[in-house]
């Protein structure tokens, strides 16, 4: 093909691109310049879109003759046709460039505007911006915010001295890619000294692409009044990009977005939107209807570059539509639920970007062999269980994302894509030197790779084919052995062909079945490594000495099942010069059945781990000895969990703020013990103790600064003092659980007096006999209170809440729910369990109340009486809400309540006594129980409209009741 003509056409393109910013500039005033600018663009458009359709066309025919595919002549675009095209389109945009003398427009590349009044366009260089993004991240909240998009959307200014950057700030607002998203029409008008509110609004009304000739400046009402009308249609027809929102989960409001007539509206758009480049779904996920993409399909001209495609079930289309896609770029068919790939696909030449993110029923590809310029192929959470092997024809991938798929292997030649960048996991597969070999063709890997499958490692040599030592760029490699490894030895030795460049930072090795690592894992050479994790190493007798990683920060160690001894062999070699672990900050063992003890005799040893600040041991019950005398002078976070036979006292911690113990039974009393371990009780600002059951003491007196307390399991708690006197304040604690202590009866004599307390949650201490005293004085803050289980558990003499109470949570507490709750004024939330002894309830004077959970109330299988008094907020009461054994039912002073609960099913229903609910208008629907025997409604204007006696139309639903009492005067 002669490529003249096209060359010719890519020059022309050039010239009229220095007259861009001036026509920006001028078309803010300019009608006739902002006629050109959309007449420009609309040809650059069209041009590049013909010389795309070559190049498709062009690949292609490329492609047929390689498969030896027979090429009809009568669908090849002729030469003659091409140049006639090509002259067309390049006469075109001579014309526009010869137009600038008459419009005045100057080529502004490498100048300065000339006028002497600074006019501003929307238009940015990002590259030369810095330092704002605070400032940016700030205004878009409130332009985005609810508010903005309602009927009076507020002003943000941006206030400062000349130079100091607010048009610069403005202009990355205007140019971000949310607020494209968010706005359906935008303008950008610079607004001059001789400011005019008519002349202003004009430059808007013009800037929306509306004439306004024949408006005077004068006539500001009619200028205004332009302007707010409906400017959409001719928006949506020039746009190029639509993006469909939809700001709900749910579901029925997604069901009315798109029911027949929203989805008319929506296709109706699309059918405007002659030019349209994009289509894409917020929330990503989001599922449209068939005749949406068909629309698309159908209606925009072939010119799409990308496509959000969220329903498999139209995945399908695609098979139809791909002639009309020649221009796709970018396609994201994530989460969608598909089961194959159409194989059509395939024909989207120009596909830089697929994206099959979470497709997981997808669980084979077809040839992509012709998508010579895709670049992106995100397979991650697929079903794919078999890369194709027309995959090495991708020359141009960089990027392919396989994790969390059931791959087995790699195809056979996957080293031919050579300009690979990102490879998220290498699966060794059954012919370990070919895998390893192809690995190694891919030097330009960077970032994080897994590679997996390596108990398939025929010959420890073929991994050293991988040459992971001169991939300086991956920052982050993870080993993995998937299956049962039988010679240590072998193992020991792939891992040793396997080392890394000295450039990793993070490093991972998972299912090793040496009984010793190789040498270069710890090396002190290997100073980048930040993270460590070693994982499932059942054949390791000792850890590898990992002390002299210089800039190690994070060490996990987990299920090391032959490990008996920590011990100097951890640290390495120890000098004067170097502590060894000087940098690491947290520290983990997990899953050691075996290990007895952890030895630090060395003088280097002994000064270990300066900075570690979290400390972690869990599920290692034979660790007995007390842990290394190490001075852990910045350990702020301790956690030992399941380590039954660990001995206190525990080594010297001064700055420990927060201590979580799980399963140590030799834990008898705190804080006494936290004293013995070298670090102030006062201190401490978190404690967290589960199944510790020699726990009979923890001392709230003895730890004054402590803000969270948690206590769950220590079935022999039996005090939170440490002495009978009461309680000093506990200014600090914010928040209060303790869970199943069976022998806890109750809470420290005169209360508990904790000023800032929140949140106090009880569950399943069976024993407990009443709630703290004095609540509403000594917890003036409490917003939450949660008791479930508590059988025994019941108000104090004077039966108070704290008044402050937002969130009442109430389950399995016969006794206390018997009780009359008095006013609470700030709940918002009350909720009752399975409490089946119950018989009568009262929810009274509860003014923020507006939600109660009445499914609870279904489980009050005994309960006779319920009075809901002085709710205003609650507007109404779910169906099916009430047990059946209610006899009395009486709902005052609800004002907000718009309807009654259904009735019907409560057979016993004696007496129904409504009071002061105006809202409500009528009896429920199926009527009310035949055993109903005294109705009282007071206050009721629209309710007792509704019931009067033979003319109201729910008397037949009230009639057979004996005593009526209707009136329309306050109770």
């Amino acid at each position: 093909m002669n490529d003249r003509p096209l060359k010719r056409l890519k020059t022309a393109m050039i010239p009229g691109r220095g007259l861009l910013d001036d026509a920006e500039e001028k078309q803010i005033t300019n009608t006739a310049v902002r006629d050109w600018l959309v007449a420009y663009k609309d040809a650059v458009y069209e041009a590049d879109d013909f010389l795309d359709e070559i190049a498709y066309e062009d690949l292609r025919q490329e492609l047929e003759a390689e498969a030896q595919i027979f090429i009809n002549p009568r669908e090849i675009m002729g030469l003659r046709e091409i140049e006639k095209k090509s002259r067309g389109l390049q006469e075109s945009l001579d014309d526009l460039v010869k137009q600038k003398d008459a419009l005045g427009l100057i080529n502004r590349t490498g100048k300065a505007p000339s006028s002497p009044k600074r006019q501003t366009t929307s238009l940015v260089d990002e590259s030369g911006v810095c330092g704002r993004d605070d400032n940016s991240k700030a205004i878009l909240k409130l332009l985005l915010s609810d508010d903005a998009n309602g009927k009076n959307p507020g002003v943000v200014p941006i206030v400062g001295m000349g130079g100091v950057g607010k048009t610069t700030l403005a202009q990355l607002v205007y140019n971000h890619s949310r607020v494209q998203e968010w706005f359906g029409l935008k303008a950008w008008v610079c607004v001059s000294e001789d400011f005019s509110v008519s002349k202003l609004t004009k430059v808007i009304l013009e800037a929306f692409g509306s004439k306004a000739e024949d408006v005077s400046e004068d006539n500001l009402d009619q200028l205004q009044t332009k302007l707010g009308e409906n400017n959409s249609s001719k928006a949506i027809r020039r746009a190029r990009h639509f993006s469909l929102v939809v700001d709900t989960e749910d579901k029925e409001d997604m069901e009315c977005v798109f029911s027949s007539t929203g989805t008319s509206t929506i296709l109706e758009n699309i059918r405007e939107a002659q030019l349209l480049r994009t289509f894409q779904t917020f929330p990503r996920y989001l599922w449209c209807p068939p005749e949406i993409y068909n629309e698309i399909f159908q209606s925009t001209l072939g010119r799409l570059r990308v496509l959000f495609m969220k329903n498999g079930k139209v995945a399908s289309m695609l098979s139809c539509s791909t002639s009309k896609l020649k221009h796709l770029r970018y396609l994201d068919l994530s989460h969608s639920y598909l089961v194959t790939l159409p194989e059509e696909v395939s024909a989207l030449l120009n596909l830089q970007t697929l994206i099959l993110k979470g497709c997981k029923q997808l669980a084979t590809l077809p040839d992509l062999g012709n998508l010579k310029y895709l670049r992106h192929l995100n397979l991650e959470g697929t079903g794919i269980e078999r890369l194709p092997e027309s995959l090495e024809r991708l020359i141009n991938l960089r990027y392919l994302n396989i994790s969390d798929t059931p791959l087995k292997e790699m195809p056979q030649h996957i080293g031919q894509l050579t300009k690979l960048q990102t490879l998220t996991a290498f699966l060794v597969g059954r012919h370990s030197e070919t895998s390893f070999r192809e690995l190694g063709k891919l030097q330009h890997l960077r970032g994080e790779l897994h590679i997996r499958n390596l108990q398939n490692v025929v010959d420890a040599r073929d991994a050293g084919e991988a040459n992971l030592k001169g991939k300086k760029h991956l920052d982050k490699l993870r080993f993995t052995w998937d299956g049962y490894t039988h010679d240590p030895q072998h193992v020991r030795s792939t891992l040793e062909k396997l080392e890394p460049n000295r450039k990793v930072k993070d490093l991972e090795i998972d299912g090793y079945g040496g009984r010793r690592f190789p040498e270069w894992v710890g090396k002190s050479t290997f100073s980048k490594i930040v993270s460590l994790k070693l994982s499932r190493c059942e054949n390791c007798t000792s850890l590898p000495p990992l002390g002299q990683l210089a800039s190690l920060e994070e060490l996990s160690i987990e299920a090391f099942d032959k490990v008996v001894t920590v011990g100097s062999e951890f640290y390495g070699n120890c000098t004067a010069k170097e502590k060894p672990f000087k940098s690491l900050k947290t520290l983990r063992f997990e899953w050691m059945p075996e290990w007895r003890e952890w030895i630090s005799d060395e003088l280097g040893s002994r000064e270990a781990f300066p900075l570690l600040e979290v400390l972690s041991i869990k599920k290692c019950p034979n660790l007995t000895k007390a842990l290394p005398g190490h001075n852990l002078p910045r350990l702020t976070s301790l956690i030992i969990e399941g380590c039954e036979e660990l001995a206190t006292p525990l080594p010297r911690f001064p700055r420990l703020l927060s201590l979580d113990v799980c399963e140590c039974h030799s834990l008898e009393s705190l804080p006494e013990e936290i004293d013995q371990m070298g670090c102030s009780p006062s201190d401490l600002g978190k404690i967290e103790i589960k199944g510790c059951d020699s726990l009979k003491c923890v001392a709230l007196d003895l730890v004054p600064n402590l803000n969270y307390l948690s206590i769950s399991g220590c079935l022999d708690l039996e005090s939170l003092c440490a002495h009978e006197r009461p309680l000093n304040d506990l200014n600090s604690l914010h928040s209060l659980t303790i869970d199943y202590c069976p022998k806890l009866v109750s809470f420290p004599k005169g209360g508990l007096p904790a000023p800032v307390l929140t949140e106090l949650n009880l569950e399943g201490c069976s024993n407990l006999k009443q709630l703290p005293e004095s609540m509403h004085s000594l917890l003036p803050s409490l917003t939450h209170l949660g008791i479930t289980g508590c059988s025994e558990v019941e108000l104090c003499p004077e039966r108070d809440f704290p008044s402050t109470l937002q969130s009442l949570e109430i389950s399995d507490c016969n006794k206390l729910i018997a009780g009359r709750m008095q006013t609470l004024p700030s709940l918002s939330h009350f909720e009752i369990g399975r409490d089946k002894n119950v018989e009568s309830l009262t929810i009274d004077s509860l003014q923020h109340l507006n939600s109660l959970n009445y499914k609870g109330l279904q489980h009050l299988t005994s309960l006779t009486s319920l009075r809901i008094s002085d709710c205003p907020l609650i507007e109404s009461m779910p169906e099916e809400g009430l047990p059946s054994s209610l006899s009395y039912l009486e709902i005052h002073y609800c004002f907000m309540l718009k309807s009654l609960p259904r009735l019907q099913h409560l057979t016993s229903l004696r007496e129904l006594d409504i009071s002061c609910c105006p809202l409500i208008e009528s009896m429920p629907e199926e009527g009310l129980p035949s055993s109903l025997f005294i109705l009282d409604i007071y206050y009721c204007p629209m309710l007792g409209e509704s019931c009067e006696r033979e003319k109201g139309k729910d008397w037949p639903k009230i009639s057979h009741i004996p005593y009526i009492d209707i009136s329309t005067a306050k109770k």
